[in-house]
């Protein structure tokens, strides 16, 4: 079951990826448009896609992670609102379609509705 937050870096979530083993090239010389549909037969369903994701933008990785391609990825990373991250206090901050924002500075993940509020944000 996905978690509200987690950070990106710990690489635990791996085991539980469906892609776990998997004999598919997530990681080919040429990304197509064939090759991403076949990655999301794995991706989609994954019970980890939302740390796969993260991990992929906070490291600029290559290949299929998450369910996107690289391409896909470097269009979500350019930071789009200029909130700050509650740990950290960065706002270098990307939005994914599946609703987890993810600090760029720091690789804490959170659900866009369950962000934690910084003290200035409560105040007033």
């Amino acid at each position: 079951m996905p978690q509200d937050s987690f950070r990106a870096a710990d690489v635990g979530w791996q085991r539980e990826a469906n892609c776990d083993g998997a004999s598919f090239d997530f990681a080919p010389d040429v990304e197509t448009s064939s090759g991403l549909d076949a990655a999301r037969t794995w991706c989609d369903p994954c019970p980890v896609r939302a740390e796969c994701l993260a991990y992929a933008l906070l490291y600029r990785m290559s290949g299929y992670w998450g369910g996107t391609d690289t391409a896909e990825r470097r269009l979500l990373g350019y930071a789009r609102e200029r909130v700050r991250c509650p740990v950290c206090r960065s706002k270098a901050l990307i939005k994914t379609p599946e609703g987890h924002e993810i600090c760029q500075a720091c690789g804490m993940s959170w659900t866009s509705t369950s962000r934690p509020r910084l003290p200035e944000e409560a105040a007033g």
